[in-house]
């Protein structure tokens, strides 16, 4: 996300210049020293951002924020439909800016923000009959790609973003998802990637008609276009199918059903085998009931 995004998002507030370090000085500060410093995106904080603003108002004292107006905001989102996961991630941003401006001395106390609960059995992977509605449906070329190689990685929205055919091997068929020179965080990524049969076709037919560097095609985030077809023209409004992460969940939990050992799936995840037992693996009901039925027991 660039600079003048941000921008954009700044200039929806306008008001005087106040006596005291106001909430909305507080996330543009952060946005601009901390996030764009270090070249990171500032889509979601800001998404994050504004969506507490809505409750909190932008020329308030940022440290005069209150339990109140937290349970507030929650309720919001809840209402809203939004994933405890994802109250919990915008929240995250709110507590990250005001602790950066504790720590460079612009205010003298930083209000207290409990997080809400992040349990994950509210995220859930798409059926196979529901990522055939999803796909069916009219959406960007971009958005399209982005679904079939999620389906057949199961990698996160980055890093399919994010990927070039400069790292996509079709003669040894094998991808790269780590992006050169850039520092490998706990988010880890996949550099040996296998690329079967009915993914290679999909590949070598884009690549053919590639306009750009991009896999799936240079663009805008995928994150807006992802909520409006699955909640809108799919009809999918359960809160706790995400839009775009519940395909990374199908991939690992469609490998667990069909026999695939937990260190093979978090190989080709790039992810500890505890993390994917954690956040990603969902054992479907049938898979439960043939596992109890093998006891043969009367």
């Amino acid at each position: 996300m660039t600079w003048n995004r941000v921008i954009a998002d700044i200039e929806r507030f306008k008001f005087p210049k106040q006596p005291h370090y106001t909430v909305h000085d507080c996330f543009t500060d952060y946005s601009r020293e901390r996030l764009i410093a270090k070249g990171k995106d500032c889509q979601r904080p800001w998404i994050g951002f504004n969506r507490f603003m809505e409750i909190v108002e932008p020329w308030s004292d940022v440290q005069k924020i209150n339990e109140d107006q937290i349970e507030r905001h929650i309720e919001k989102r809840l209402q809203e439909k939004v994933t405890p996961l994802t109250i919990r991630r915008e929240l995250s941003f709110v507590k990250a800016a005001i602790n950066y401006a504790h720590r460079r001395h612009r205010i003298g106390l930083a209000p207290y923000i409990e997080l809400p609960d992040g349990v994950c059995k509210y995220r859930r992977p798409l059926t196979e009959e529901e990522f055939k509605l999803v796909i069916r449906q009219p959406m960007s070329e971009r958005l399209r790609r982005f679904y079939w190689v999620a389906y057949f990685t199961g990698h996160r929205a980055g890093a399919i973003e994010e990927l070039t055919w400069a790292r996509t091997s079709l003669e040894r068929r094998v991808i790269d998802f780590n992006v050169p020179g850039r520092r490998i965080t706990n988010k880890r990524r996949a550099d040996d990637f296998p690329i079967s049969d009915d993914f290679l076709r999909r590949l070598e037919a884009w690549k053919a008609r590639a306009a750009d560097e991009f896999v799936i095609g240079a663009g805008p985030d995928t994150f807006r276009e992802a909520q409006y077809v699955v909640r809108e023209l799919a009809g999918l409004t359960d809160p706790s199918i995400v839009p775009r992460h519940c395909m990374r969940k199908k991939f690992a939990s469609d490998l667990i059903a069909a026999g695939t050992s937990i260190e093979v799936v978090g190989h080709l995840t790039a992810d500890d085998p505890n993390t994917l037992r954690k956040h990603y693996v969902t054992h479907p009901p049938a898979l439960l009931m043939g596992a109890v039925e093998k006891l043969g027991r009367a």
